[in-house]
């Protein structure tokens, strides 16, 4: 089950400057110029769509299914 992002931001200045600079990228427009309602609905729908389980496989599993192992914490140097 994929669990979808909801933003609910209230004002602009609550919205991180990354989130804001998406937005200003995809609307073509200050985001100041648009609704705090059209951004949170924005940044819900863009987050949901590509962050979403695609059903493929991640890299550590495709590295696996070829006989490689990621270890974020190897015993050896």
């Amino acid at each position: 089950m994929v669990t979808l992002n909801k933003y609910n931001y209230k004002e602009h200045s609550e919205v991180p400057d990354v989130e804001l600079q998406l937005v200003e990228d995809c609307a073509d427009c200050p985001a100041h110029m648009l609704d705090i309602q059209e951004i949170n609905e924005f940044l819900t729908e863009y987050h949901n769509h590509f962050h979403d389980d695609d059903g493929q496989p991640s890299w550590e599993q495709e590295w696996e299914d070829f006989g490689e192992v990621y270890d974020d914490e190897p015993t050896y140097i």
